[in-house]
Order: structure tokens, then sequence, then C-alpha cells
């Protein structure tokens, strides 16, 4: 006759006999609910694996087990959102080749184009030397631009009285 030897846990009061798990509920022992493998038998079960919030998520759902993931993706070097899990990594600054420059060399961005400085008048741009064309007036202009503006305001005062006397 075979013996057989049997081994009660008392914490869960499992009997394992003969490589099998044996207890009121007829249940095995698991680590979590991501473990295959009986504690006290080694009987094997199907699962459905590990469950994470998204492709980013490195801590299981269920488990907690842990996992190595990919960095984050964003949609451009200058992105600061992830394109997957939405996490905000620190704000990163556009590069340009210069103050003019209105398209950043990373992502494409493009920012509203600021006036050309020629503080040396030598008809390049400080910040870039593109050629810049200076409009210096003389006496002669700054008289001209006074009397058309004089003329154009008369004009209008003219045109203003005489509607006003229509309607009297």
């Amino acid at each position: 006759m075979k013996r057989v030897v049997v081994f009660i846990c008392a914490l869960c009061i499992i009997a394992i006999a003969a490589g099998i798990c044996v207890s009121a509920a007829e249940s095995h022992y698991y680590r979590n609910d991501c473990d295959p493998t009986c504690e006290y038998c080694g009987a094997e079960r199907e699962i459905d694996g590990h469950v994470y919030d998204n492709d980013c998520d490195t801590l299981c759902n269920k488990c907690s087990g842990i996992r190595l993931v990919d960095e984050h993706v964003y949609s451009s070097d200058c992105d600061v959102d992830c394109d997957i899990c939405g996490y905000r990594r620190a704000s990163l600054v556009h590069t340009y080749d210069n103050l003019c420059d209105i398209e950043c060399n990373l992502c494409g961005y493009r920012r509203v184009m600021l006036e050309h400085v020629d503080s040396s008048r030598d008809g390049r741009c400080d910040n870039c030397s593109a050629s810049v064309r200076s409009v210096v007036l003389g006496g002669i202009g700054i008289v001209v631009i006074c009397v058309l503006s004089a003329a154009i305001l008369g004009s209008l005062a003219a045109v203003w009285i005489i509607k006003r006397k229509k309607m009297m």
C-alpha cells in the first residue's frame, strides 16, 4: 500500500496531498491576481495578464508589478505633453537661428516676426545681418509730411462742416 503524506498549512488551512491542493473552497494559493502558479502545489492557471492604464504606465493595476516602458511620446522636440498619457515634462524653449528667425529649428513653430534693428545705421540688421532700408527724413521731408497732414485734416473738417449745415 502506497503512503500519501499530507501537509496542512495552519494559516490558510489548505492541505497539500500528492501535488494537489485541497481545501474547503478547493482553491489554490497565488501571491497576487497575476500569479499563474499556485505557491503550494505548482498548479498552473490561465490569467489575462497584467492590466495598465496606458502604454506609459509602469504599475500593474491588479498586482502592483512593475514593468519597464519606453520613454514618453511627444509630437515634437518642443512639445511638453506626452501624446499617450498626458504627462507634462519641463517646458522647453524653442530654438531659433537668431532673434529675427521666425521658425523653430526643432519643431517648426512659427513666431511673430520681430522688427529688424539697425542701431549702427550701416544698412544691416544687428541681429541677423539682413539688409535693412533706413528711411532718413531731412527737414524738407518733415515739412512735406506736415503740409500733407494739414491738407487732409482741412479737407475732413470742410466735409464735416458742409454735412452739418445740410442737416440744419
